[in-house]
């Protein structure tokens, strides 16, 4: 599995586009038969779409990656800098960072963690925040820490301040 953030954004799309037309029936299910069948029909195609983005909910993922397999090392640090947005994706990206901070790492990829904590910090995050934080830790040079340092002392970037907390010995 190799994904590419064009792929990933598709898959993306597809099933936010699946699960908002289950909201979108929803509200309408008991009006009529026809309105129950097209909510039905819309469960339906969402439970029976397969991503293959969901293979990197596997066992088998996590067990190549800790393993050292580049193919799956780079489809998570990829799927981590396209950060996708949709059902359940804080969680799994919660997931994938515990994932990657046992995998042997090349200074490369080092460098696009860091990329990818930097962009999560400066922007929209979730419950996975502290994850990519516990991340940093690892993968942190001291220029990266003065970079964040910098960035801090900033009113407004409180999630500078609380990524330099993990970052301070």
């Amino acid at each position: 599995m190799n994904f590419k953030p064009a792929d990933i954004t598709r898959f993306t799309i597809i099933e936010n586009n699946l699960r908002n037309q289950v909201c979108r029936t929803f509200p309408k299910n008991s009006a009529s038969r026809d309105d129950f069948k097209k909510w039905q029909k819309a469960c339906q195609n969402l439970y029976t779409f397969h991503s293959p983005l969901h293979q990197i909910w596997t066992q088998e993922f996590k067990s190549s990656v800790i393993s050292g397999n580049r193919e799956s090392i780079e489809s998570l640090i990829t799927y981590l800098e396209a950060d996708p947005y949709y059902f359940r994706s804080g969680y799994l990206k919660s997931r994938l960072v515990r994932i990657i901070k046992k995998a042997p790492l090349t200074a490369k990829d080092e460098q696009r963690l860091r990329s990818v904590i930097w962009n999560k910090t400066a922007k929209r995050s979730g419950q996975e925040f502290r994850e990519y934080c516990r991340l940093a830790t690892l993968v942190s040079t001291p220029t990266f820490r003065e970079k964040v340092a910098k960035k801090a002392v900033s009113i407004e970037h409180k999630k500078f301040k609380f990524l330099l907390k993990y970052l301070s010995p």
